[in-house]
Order: structure tokens, then C-alpha cells, then sequence
């Protein structure tokens, strides 16, 4: 397959993963055959064939910087470098807490993701 640029839902994601991308390419196949997406060489936690011209991919987790992507549809592959971007998350506030207690705080800032998750 030829491997386009994502759609504007794939520009810049989370490191959280889980973020839908639009995988843009020709010759995916008629119908669906199975395909799969990488992002900067990890497989996409789902993957699902659109069209003959699209994959649909929910971004892996813990990525960083700029990142290719990759396809592969049947027995070919096709792949598009540096079309990717991931920022951490950003840590606005905290408080310093002593050591050897066991206490609940809240960390605030943007990027930490959607859902719940644990690190």
C-alpha cells in the first residue's frame, strides 16, 4: 500500500494512546483482509479496515516525539516516516508531601488522558 500523511485526527496525540488516527493510503485492499497499523514501529492497540484508501487505528500508548506510521494490508506493506507527534502530558501543580507517609494528593496539569489509567 501507498501510506499518506493522517488525517487531521492523527497530527498531534496524547501519550496517553488510544487516540483514533486516520491512516490515509491506496491500495488497502477491496474489502477487509485483516490490515494493520504500526505507530513508530508499536502496533496499534485496534486496527480496522475503512476502505480501499483508509485503516482505521487507535494510537499505542507511551509514544513520544514524532513517529512514522506503517500498514500492512494482505501480503504488502507501505509506510510514511515522521507524520506523527505526541506530547506528554504537563504537570501545572502539585505539593511536596514528606516521604514515608501514606496520603492521597492531586497532581493537576492537561494531557493526562480521557479515561483512567495507571502508570
Amino acid at each position: 500500500p501507498l501510506v499518506l500523511p493522517p488525517g487531521p485526527s492523527g497530527a498531534n496525540l496524547a501519550t496517553t494512546g488510544g487516540a483514533a488516527v486516520d491512516m490515509r493510503g491506496e491500495h488497502l485492499g477491496a474489502y477487509d483482509t485483516s490490515p494493520a497499523g504500526r505507530v513508530g514501529g508499536s502496533a496499534c492497540e485496534a486496527s480496522s479496515w475503512v476502505s480501499d484508501s483508509a485503516l482505521a487505528c487507535h494510537a499505542p500508548a507511551a509514544l513520544r516525539g514524532t513517529r512514522g506510521v506503517t500498514l500492512t494490508a494482505a501480503t504488502s506493506f507501505g509506510s510514511a516516516g515522521a507524520v506523527l507527534s505526541f506530547d506528554a502530558p504537563i504537570v501545572a501543580g502539585s505539593r511536596n508531601l514528606p516521604t514515608g507517609l501514606s496520603v492521597s494528593t492531586t497532581v493537576q496539569g492537561k494531557g493526562f488522558g480521557a479515561w483512567a489509567s495507571s502508570a
